[in-house]
């Protein structure tokens, strides 16, 4: 499991689980990197926690498409 954050700034609320986390990439596109899994159940939403995607792909038959 990881932690992101980003203070001030909302990055997941409430109903997010399962909801892609990305990364910036260049000026104007992003790579996914996890799934969101939780997150602050109020206001700030300024964190979250995610499963890597390494991990969730080392499940057997499980591929994250891309």
């Amino acid at each position: 499991m990881w932690f992101g954050r980003r203070t001030g700034v909302n990055i997941a609320a409430p109903g997010d689980a399962g909801a892609p986390i990305y990364i910036p990439v260049g000026a104007e596109n992003a790579a996914i990197v996890g799934m969101h899994i939780a997150g602050f159940a109020m206001a700030p939403f300024d964190q979250t926690w995610f499963h890597w995607v390494g991990n969730i792909e080392s499940q057997p038959g499980v591929t994250v498409a891309y």
